[in-house]
């Protein structure tokens, strides 16, 4: 899921929400087959959440508790063990990290350019120096793009790039040697890896969790 709002623009994976507070005017976009969840909270309870939009890595608990709502289709919480539930939920989001964007993007033009290319194709190993010849820059004027626009290097940028291209290939069932392949992996291992370092489970326990 893609959300924007005011310059902002966020992209997450299933483990981290994106956070949205009262009047904020954002729009969403979904590229391809989605199952989420969203909750309304009320601004009186919003008062030591967020006050502008961000990520949030969010817990099991959080995800169990809107998953719960959800399965009973509540559109709003009324008996006592909900409203229970919803404080809960609310006292877990108070605590849980926050994150600028898991994946940010820039209104730089030529950085912007850049990160087009790595999204149309996050398998690509071209190193920073040769994207930087591509770009007619030099590598040490791309790798400070990064750090003042996005917050991180290329590489950390590259590395959550293929892990959410990683979640949709796993959802469309494609094999874990052939998805490490698709991007730029030359061992299943060294992709696992990556994988386990991005979101703490291997790509087959991921997979599983959807099932």
């Amino acid at each position: 899921m893609e959300i924007t709002s005011g310059d902002r623009h966020f992209m997450s994976p299933p483990q981290y929400a994106v956070w949205i507070p009262a009047g904020a005017v954002h729009s969403a976009t979904i590229r391809q087959r989605a199952d989420y969840q969203s909750a309304y909270i009320a601004a009186s309870h919003c008062v030591d959440l967020p006050r502008i939009p961000c990520v949030l890595a969010i817990g099991t608990l959080v995800k169990t508790i809107l998953s719960d709502f959800a399965s009973r289709q509540l559109i709003s919480l009324n008996a006592p063990k909900d409203l229970r539930l919803g404080q809960v939920l609310i006292d877990q989001l108070e605590d849980t990290q926050v994150l600028n964007s898991y994946l940010p993007s820039s209104d730089d033009a030529l950085l912007s350019r850049l990160l087009d290319k790595l999204n149309q194709d996050p398998g690509s190993n071209k190193t920073l120096g040769q994207w930087a010849d591509i770009l007619h820059v030099t590598e040490r004027t791309l790798a400070r793009k990064f750090i003042r626009d996005l917050g991180m290097t290329f590489g950390e940028w590259r590395r959550r790039a293929r892990f959410l291209s990683a979640v949709l290939q796993l959802k469309k069932g494609l094999a874990i040697e052939t998805i490490g392949l698709n991007l730029g992996y030359s061992t299943s291992s060294a992709f696992i890896a990556m994988f386990r370092r991005e979101c703490g489970s291997t790509p087959e326990q991921f997979r599983r969790s959807f099932v």
